[in-house]
């Protein structure tokens, strides 16, 4: 495994880490319950800017 490899997995590790922290909180929700503007951001590791854009360009996560 070569240098680029290991940083390739380093990164995907983290990034699964994250996404299962983020899992974990919105589990610990109440069903039904919404997420706010700022929540959303926070849990994607975007800005609030960067949510607004998305919506009006039709862009973002599915």
């Amino acid at each position: 495994m070569g240098p680029a490899d290991v940083r390739s997995v380093t990164i995907i590790n983290a990034i699964t880490t994250e996404l299962t922290s983020v899992r974990i909180d919105l589990c610990e929700r109440s069903p039904g319950t919404l997420l706010n503007e700022r929540e959303v951001a926070a849990a994607l590791h975007v800005s609030v800017k960067t949510l607004q854009n998305w919506r009006q360009h039709g862009r973002g996560p599915r």
